[in-house]
């Protein structure tokens, strides 16, 4: 009677591990997704653009633009779960060097004229961003063509201060505020952690304004380089 039974539990044990072991034919095995830390690293260049002018300060009036362009570095540190998403802290430097032009105008009224003046010098841009965002990467299946694929927002505040050895009728740019980043790319894995790929983003800035009589756009900047990711 003993022998039967353990006879009849080796059989049911011998058929459950069949079932579980085996993997059907023509179907892939199901893997699992762990958490993880989340490592990103951009190295690349950036493009900005910066307009300011006066907000009827009549006689007095001016315009300020930049446009320049330069290296950008950018990290972002935090966690990654079931490979699919990745709340982070996101920190972005950037360098620009370019053409600074600024137009000054000046309203006579006894003579109901104005007189223009346009002045343009080199300027150097720095540029800081400190914030948190998401990153998701939807295709999960490794064989899926869009594997790698990524997209992220940033949320947070940021710094633009320039700096020129010729200043005319005006000062450098120093701005700070709110801003929001978009980013987009793709990696390829080089290892089961780690993945090297090309990336791009945009960010909006909106700098704060600390009196009624300027008028500040939003900056813009893009940014085109390589990504180095951990996750």
């Amino acid at each position: 009677m003993n022998k039967a039974l353990l006879f009849i539990l080796a059989s049911v044990a011998t058929a459950f591990a069949g079932v579980y072991d085996s993997t059907p034919q023509g179907k892939t095995e199901v893997r699992r997704h762990a958490n993880s830390f989340f490592f990103d690293a951009f190295i690349g260049g950036t493009f900005l653009n910066y307009e300011t002018e006066s907000d009827n300060l009549n006689p007095y009036d001016f315009k300020d633009e930049f446009e320049g362009a330069g290296p950008a570095i950018g990290i972002k540190l935090g966690g990654m779960f079931f490979e699919l998403i990745s709340p982070h802290a996101t920190l972005d430097i950037s360098f620009a060097k370019g053409d600074r032009k600024r137009t000054d105008s000046q309203y006579f009224s006894q003579r109901d004229t104005y007189e223009w003046h346009d002045y343009e010098w080199h300027e150097s841009v720095y540029r800081i961003f400190l914030g948190g965002g998401v990153t998701v990467f939807p295709f999960r299946n490794p064989e899926s063509a869009m594997h790698g694929f990524y997209a992220g927002a940033s949320l947070g505040i940021f710094a633009v201060e320039g700096s020129s050895d010729l200043l005319r009728n005006g000062s450098d740019i120093n701005n700070e505020g709110f801003s929001v980043k978009l980013d987009l790319g793709n990696v390829w894995s080089v290892s089961d952690r780690w993945s090297i790929g090309i990336g791009c983003a945009a960010a909006l800035d909106a700098p704060i304004g600390y009196g009624e009589d300027v008028h500040n756009e939003p900056f813009t900047s893009l940014w085109l380089g390589a990504k180095f990711t951990r996750k």
